[in-house]
């Protein structure tokens, strides 16, 4: 009859509607398994109370030890010892690789944070599955030596990786640009935070005064790596594992990240081969430094001092320029480290902000600090540089000008930099007109407006130099 197939009809309808609302919560869990995100994943949370050492939970996707084994006896075969002519044309003649991890999923994620003051770069993997990788996964090639696992505590041997074997470790695989290193400066993970007491009652401009020369290390790295750190987490929240892979690196490198179906792939490149136009910005003094104070101690120069830079980084952040900060956070830095930083990267221009002290309360104004051991230079030099600064700040914040200070015998990073440098001690915090300037959002705006001027116009000169000898060379 019509109406028993209809109702036969509509109770069938009815238990295959009721098995797909049964079936969706199942599929949503499933999904929420793989862990995916928009371009990169988060950052590690700061909050050391959502992780969770790997092995503590039981529901998550972790590997026998049979698994473990199995995969990378098969890895093993595809490690590169030498590297494929097809691989090392791409990647140049430094690199890292860094084998993936057994049952990596589709969905696994990396990221790769330059941590450049430290010279170190934190490799990151995020998965559904436990993620297990041991320093022995991690290889490189480095001025045509080929190096695997920790380095020793002693330069370690290179082994010179044969012509014959060079094409026999590592499959032609078709490389993927995975993404280009993201920047990150602000990190606190240093555990090298010796520096020298600043000078607070300076009658000539610097409160940062220059340390004994510091000693150079006694160990000679030829491999590129210095020190690898590896931290895996587990996060049973969003289900999903992250290996950390640290690695401090003879100097500081732009990067570019490859994958393939087997490895990830570090270029090391030459910051100046991938950038036009580098600067250095730092804030003096940070963390335990706290540079010079107001009489009452509620004013401490290494505050005033990153609020500047802060105030700079917004103005900056518009530009087509890649800039290194010495320090976004209050973290304390060795003076080293900042002209290093400079030095490596062969930055156009290298900029540190301080204020400035003096026992006269009187005494106040605005002087920029210069290298003079660079006045003979054809190109732009840090006399130059210092010039623009101080006639920029004090365009915007009007306060005395005293002028060019030469500093390259007693201030560190000023003697050390081999690129233009200017030191700008912005204000006195022992005079009270300079200190209520300087305490003011308003004036950290003036002084920042004034360096970024200061910076563009040195480009200009910079390009018309730069024109001029294109002009000689025809």
């Amino acid at each position: 009859m019509p109406e028993d197939r209809i109702l036969k009809r509509a109770a069938a309808y009815s238990v295959l509607l009721m098995a797909c609302v049964l079936l969706i919560p199942f599929v949503l869990k499933l999904e929420k398994g793989k862990v995916t995100y928009a371009g990169v994943f988060p950052m590690l949370p700061t909050t050391i109370s959502t992780m969770l050492p790997i092995g503590e939970k039981e529901s998550l996707k972790y590997l026998s030890h049979q698994e473990d084994s199995d995969c990378k006896q098969n890895i093993k075969q595809q490690i590169p010892g030498g590297i494929s002519e097809n691989l090392k044309e791409r990647l140049g003649n430094n690199f890292i690789v860094v084998e993936k991890p057994c049952h990596l999923s589709n969905s696994a994620m990396v990221e790769l944070i330059d941590e450049a003051v430290d010279r170190k770069i934190r490799f990151i993997i995020t998965d559904s599955y436990e993620i297990k990788i041991e320093d022995n996964q991690i290889h490189r090639m480095y001025q045509g030596n080929y190096y695997k696992g920790k380095p020793e505590s002693e330069a370690p041997k290179a082994t010179t990786v044969p012509e014959n074997q060079k094409e026999q470790l590592v499959e032609n695989q078709p490389l993927t640009s995975a993404s280009a290193g993201k920047e990150k400066v602000d990190s606190v993970t240093s555990d090298n935070t010796k520096d020298t007491a600043s000078n607070q009652a300076s009658t000539t401009g610097s409160n940062e005064s220059s340390p004994e020369k510091e000693e150079s290390e006694s160990i000679t790295f030829t491999d590129c790596i210095k020190s690898i750190q590896i931290n895996s987490y587990a996060y049973p929240d969003n289900e999903s594992f992250k290996t950390e892979i640290t690695l401090e690196l003879d100097k500081t490198y732009a990067y570019v990240l490859f994958e393939d179906d087997h490895n990830y792939y570090i270029s090391l490149v030459r910051p100046k081969d991938i950038y036009d136009k580098i600067i250095v910005v730092d804030a003096g003094h940070g963390g335990y430094d706290s540079g010079t104070y107001s009489r009452d101690f509620v004013y401490h120069e290494k505050d005033m001092n990153l609020s500047m830079v802060l105030e700079l980084k917004k103005l900056l952040d518009k530009e087509d320029i890649k800039v290194y900060y010495t320090r976004t956070t209050d973290r304390g830095l060795t003076l080293n480290q900042r002209v290093t930083l400079a030095n490596d990267v062969e930055a156009d221009l290298f900029l540190s902000f301080h204020c400035n002290a003096n026992e006269e309360r009187g005494v106040h104004g605005t002087e920029v600090l210069y290298n003079e051991k660079q006045n003979d230079w054809t190109r732009m030099n840090s006399k130059s540089f210092a010039t623009l600064c101080l006639e920029e700040v004090l365009n915007e914040i009007g306060l005395e000008d005293r002028g060019l200070v030469p500093r390259s015998k007693d201030v560190y990073i000023v003697g050390e930099a081999n690129v233009p440098v200017a030191l700008v001690e912005a204000a006195f915090m022992s005079n009270q007109g300079d200190l209520n300037f300087l305490a003011s959002k308003d004036g950290k705006q003036k002084v920042a407006k004034g360096a970024y001027n200061a910076i563009l116009s040195a480009y200009k000169e910079l390009e018309q130099e730069d024109k001029g000898q294109k002009t000689v060379m025809r």
